[in-house]
């Protein structure tokens, strides 16, 4: 009744201060709601923040435990040493006091399982070529039993430091360096210029061993080179000191845990794969046209050094995915290294560097080609885990068919290797040669030495396996025969015998046998292993 006694200018007076007051009004209640809603959410945001450290250590402590759980101490490992020495001194006629100290330490279990084999292999080195016989010992006026010591000490809260050691002959530096240079690993120039500390690391490559003669305990010039292998994969050191006559110590120093690493993702036929960082020494792009090919392979120039070059999917064995890759005039490259060796491989994409969690194969799977291990990626993806000294191997074996780059392809197969075997036992004798012949080899076979001496002087062979107690002539008469021709002086010879007394292998030594197999021993893979070592 009022407002319509209220005149028109009036009224629109009163409307418009109603509006204004709703305009306040509205605007007061926004403002307290944005306030009410900044607050809960800053309250949000503080307890989002609380809970992030509450769960951060949370998952700290969650892997510390982890951590602890997987640690186990080297006794776990070393318990079966004692035992193996005692066995090893009764085959070699020698006395040896075995002493070992801080087997209580832990370490990761993962890194006890992949250190047991080396250390095996250094104290039966030990054993066989350090620790001097009973009469020599006595000559040089040392105790008749030899020790030897394995200490273990840790280093730093995440390192620690193990130490074989025994009082024998020390290296022959002199024979490490005859044996370089007769293996062509490095030029006799180089070898005269090299300091005796440097020359005793040459051990640790393939193929270098002081021994004589292969037998079932050493001398194949491998179980060092396995050891320097597993050694670098898990990311420790080794070293050799030597003193002539006075001993050999080998230190290694290893990781205590394995957690996790750099690596960096790649793809390569459109798979993704991590190669580990540290085995990375460049990353980079070249041109097509840098590729240049040198007796038959691809190589580029890579800091002054010509280093060969490979399709990462091609020595993986992987078939291409690629649509086409003409229309690219460049190519990525990682260039990856391992014990003085390098090797270029090119991939379709370098992705990203970032740290991955490893995980490793369990025993059914304890060694896959080319492969260490996997981790699982942000978005769930499972990449496998490029294995680097693997890589390298299979890229070279690769590179003596064909090379990835070249237009021409040789499909010449390498020519078979000959062996003749010697053997007076018709079961034995077949057997040796099907064994061969299903591994590629070609064989021809003597029923004893006389035969097995005609066919040597009227045929070519590469290798001579032979038994020792034949009639008319005998393998240790054959093998020195061998020797003492000048033709056929350097021809491989390996005794097969049930002969195993240690003067009868001496006297495979003497007259000049390659390996001496005991065939109470006699397993297929050994043989195969020693004719692939020797020819």
């Amino acid at each position: 009744m009022l407002y319509a006694k209220l005149s028109a200018a009036q009224r629109a007076r009163e409307i418009k201060e109603i509006n204004t007051l709703f305009q306040l009004w509205k605007k007061e209640k926004n403002d307290s709601c944005i306030e009410v809603l900044e607050n809960n959410i800053g309250a949000l945001m503080k307890l989002a923040e609380n809970d992030a450290k509450t769960i951060e250590g949370m998952i700290d402590t969650f892997i510390e435990d982890v951590k602890d759980i997987m640690l186990l101490p080297f006794s776990s490992i070393i318990e079966i040493f004692p035992k193996m020495v005692r066995d090893l001194c009764r085959q070699t006629n020698k006395e040896i006091e075995f002493i070992k100290s801080g087997t209580e330490i832990e370490v990761d279990r993962r890194i006890l399982e992949e250190i047991k084999d080396p250390l095996i292999h250094i104290i039966r080195n030990c054993i066989d070529h350090g620790i001097e016989k009973l009469e020599e010992r006595k000559k040089l006026g040392k105790p008749s039993k030899g020790t030897i010591s394995l200490n273990i000490t840790p280093m730093s809260s995440d390192r620690v430091k193990v130490e074989i050691s025994d009082d024998g002959a020390g290296i022959d530096i002199d024979k490490v360096k005859e044996k370089t240079a007769k293996e062509t690993l490095l030029a006799e120039k180089e070898l005269k210029n090299i300091e005796d500390e440097k020359a005793a690391m040459l051990i640790f490559k393939s193929g270098i061993s002081t021994s004589d003669i292969i037998t079932d305990i050493s001398g194949r010039g491998l179980g060092l080179a396995i050891v320097y292998e597993k050694v670098q994969k898990l990311e420790g050191t080794v070293t050799v000191k030597t003193q002539k006559q006075k001993g050999t110590t080998f230190t290694i120093i290893l990781p205590i845990t394995i957690s996790s690493n750099r690596g960096i993702i790649i793809k390569a036929a459109k798979t993704s794969f991590v190669i580990p960082t540290g085995k990375v020494e460049k990353v980079m792009r070249i041109a097509k046209k840098e590729i240049e090919v040198i007796e038959n392979s691809a190589t580029i120039l890579v800091d002054n050094c010509i280093i060969p070059i490979f399709k990462l999917e091609d020595v993986l064995g992987l078939k291409s995915r690629s649509v086409e890759e003409a229309s690219n005039n460049s190519i990525s490259i990682l260039v990856v290294g391992h014990m003085e060796r390098k090797v270029a491989f090119s991939v379709d994409e370098i992705v990203m560097e970032q740290e991955v969690l490893v995980k490793r194969f369990n025993k059914q799977l304890k060694r896959v080609k080319n492969i260490s291990g996997a981790t699982i990626l942000g978005s769930g993806e499972v990449v496998p885990i490029l294995d680097a000294q693997d890589l390298i191997k299979s890229s070279l074996k690769y590179g003596n068919r064909s090379s990835s780059f070249t237009d021409t392809s040789s499909k010449d197969e390498a020519l078979k290797k000959s062996i003749l075997v010697v053997e007076d036992s018709i079961t034995s004798r077949t057997l040796l040669k099907n064994i061969l012949e299903n591994n590629g080899y070609l064989v021809t076979t003597a029923v004893d030495g006389s035969q097995g001496w005609s066919l040597l002087k009227s045929e070519q062979f590469d290798l001579v396996v032979t038994d020792v107690e034949m009639p008319v002539m005998d393998g240790f008469q054959l093998t020195k025969k061998i020797r003492e021709d000048s033709e056929i002086s350097e021809m491989p010879v390996i005794l097969v015998t049930s002969l195993e007394s240690r003067e009868d292998k001496e006297r495979g030594i003497d007259v000049g046998a390659s390996a001496y197999i005991v065939k109470n021993d006699f397993q297929q893979g050994n043989l195969l292993e020693i004719i692939k070592r020797l020819i």
